[in-house]
Parts: C-alpha cells; sequence; structure tokens
C-alpha cells in the first residue's frame, strides 16, 4: 500500500503542578587500560554518594569486548548488588536500560562501585577506555530523583 491507513492514535495527558525532578548520575570507570590476549580482564570505579537520591534505572555500556558489568552500593557493613548485566552482547544492550524494583536509596558515606569484565583475547594491542567502538566503556547511567521524594524502598 503506497497510502498508510489513517491513524487514530488517541492520548490522554493530564499534567500537575508539581513534579519530581529526575536527573542522570554517571558512574564509571576512567583511564583504564586492558592487556590485549586475556580471557578475564576488569575495569573497576567507584563513585563517593555526597547527597541522598533513589536509583530508577541504569543504562549500562561497555563496547565490543564487554562480557559482564555490575554496580553495587557499598556500606561499612554490606555491600548490594543493585544492577548486573551477565552476558552482555554490545549491539543487544546498546539501549538497555534496567528499572530497579524496587529503588535503592543511597545515602552520604555510601559508594557505588562498578566493575565491568572484558575478553580481550583476540586484541594485540592494549584496549584503552574510549567512546571509539575499537575502545572500552565501563559506565552506567543511574537516573535517579532526590531522597524522600516517595520512591525509594528503604527509610
Amino acid at each position: 500500500a503506497l497510502h498508510p491507513a489513517e491513524d487514530r492514535t488517541l492520548v490522554h495527558l493530564e499534567l500537575i503542578d508539581s513534579a519530581i525532578e529526575a536527573s542522570y548520575v554517571t558512574l564509571s570507570a576512567d583511564g583504564f587500560s586492558l592487556r590485549p590476549g586475556i580471557k578475564d580482564a576488569v575495569a573497576r570505579g567507584f563513585l563517593e554518594v555526597d547527597e541522598p537520591f533513589v536509583i530508577l534505572g541504569v543504562a549500562p555500556l561497555m563496547h565490543q569486548s564487554g562480557v559482564e558489568l555490575e554496580v553495587d552500593r557499598v556500606r561499612p557493613f554490606s555491600e548490594t548488588c543493585l544492577a548486573q548485566v551477565v552476558h552482555w552482547e554490545f549491539y543487544n544492550h546498546l539501549r538497555l536500560f534496567q528499572y530497579l524494583t524496587p529503588p535503592p536509596e543511597v545515602f552520604p558515606g555510601d559508594r557505588l562501585d562498578i566493575e565491568c569484565r572484558y575478553e580481550t583475547l583476540h586484541r594485540i594491542e592494549p584496549t584503552r577506555q574510549g567512546q571509539d567502538a575499537s575502545n572500552e566503556q565501563c559506565l552506567a547511567r543511574l537516573y535517579t530523583v532526590p531522597a524522600g521524594s516517595g520512591t525509594g524502598s528503604e527509610p
């Protein structure tokens, strides 16, 4: 058909005066270099939390050598896995966004850790951190709202 059928989609929107403003927090390993010919190369990074917030979701990013990614919340006497990708496929996960249910809260004094694992067996030169697809990323964009906004799971 050269002319598509008429679209009669109806959308109802409701506007409210108050809304919770969300933002992204970037958690990444920076400046790493992975040795070539390694089955389990690792990059790590962390973020010291200085303001409380709730993590609604995580958008992970690695490139073609990526295998696994994990985001953990670290407190003085506990460590909690918040998000994990165990079989990274660059083209299938490139736009992956994981909603966290229930959404965890983080507080000043908490630390967020990111660990990415790579397979560099096919590489003959070191793989550096960078945005080009021949380089690698170890990054998670955390979709957040301020703590106390009524969306968190913990006191």
